[in-house]
């Protein structure tokens, strides 16, 4: 019986952290689309406030989405977590080059360069991933 009701307060307490992460990834990408969808419009008639938009809009994407939704996976599949690592690294390294592209600031090809060694990177070890991935579903 104590068992039971262990097992199951430890489930809860799981199932709620995982849906507050959720919730809080579904809210934050919401605002930072809208703000992004600001941010155009405010770029293309010239508006002041456009790079404050596109900083802001860009940094919920980088501090809040990007941590949040790389958490959420790895604490499903945590045997991944280099894996998930890279794609949050080349992630945040593409979304700071666009921002200094856009903004232009100086280093943005350097940082570019960076995300798209990461990237590569991310992509040679998803695609390990998927062939071990199809050779177990193959074998078992």
């Amino acid at each position: 019986m104590v068992m039971r009701i262990e097992e199951e307060a430890i489930y809860l307490i799981t199932c709620k952290t995982q849906y507050a992460m959720k919730k809080t990834m579904i809210i934050s990408v919401g605002i930072a689309a809208l703000m992004l969808c600001l941010c155009v419009t405010f770029k293309l008639h010239h508006f002041v406030g456009a790079n404050i938009l596109l900083l802001s809009s860009l940094a919920t994407i980088l501090l809040i989405t990007l941590p949040v939704s790389i958490i959420y996976v790895a604490r499903s599949k945590p045997a991944n977590c280099i894996l998930y690592l890279f794609g949050l690294f080349s992630g945040l390294l593409f979304f700071t080059g666009l921002a200094f592209k856009t903004l232009h600031y100086p280093a943005s090809l350097e940082i570019s360069s960076v995300a798209a060694v990461f990237f590569s990177v991310f992509i040679v070890l998803y695609a390990r991933h998927l062939y071990k991935l199809e050779a177990l579903i193959i074998e078992g």
